[in-house]
């Protein structure tokens, strides 16, 4: 993808990590091609912010203290489970 083609649509990138550092780097990467780029320090902040933001990419550090990548990329496929699914008679 061009810089020329990100900047014409509203492309977000979520980046979810517990170091700092990682994030820093994926964004000083990633935030002068004209990605929005959006930071989650840690697999339950990133979550929410999955959650609320929709993002078009996800980049997931899978090894993670307290919620894991696993357990993020579980709780997301539920999530959009949820969504997707067909409302259920009578309940």
């Amino acid at each position: 993808m061009f810089p020329s083609q990100v900047k014409s649509t509203d492309v977000r990138v979520l980046v979810i990590d517990d170091e700092y550092l990682n994030l820093d780097l994926v964004q000083s990467l990633l935030g002068p091609t004209g990605l929005h780029v959006l930071r989650a320090n840690g697999g339950q902040e990133g979550i929410e912010m999955a959650s609320s933001e929709s993002p078009n990419l996800i980049l997931l550090d899978l090894m993670m203290r307290g919620v894991t990548g696993s357990q993020v990329v579980e709780r997301l496929r539920a999530l959009d489970r949820m969504r997707t699914s067909p409302p259920t008679p009578g309940a």
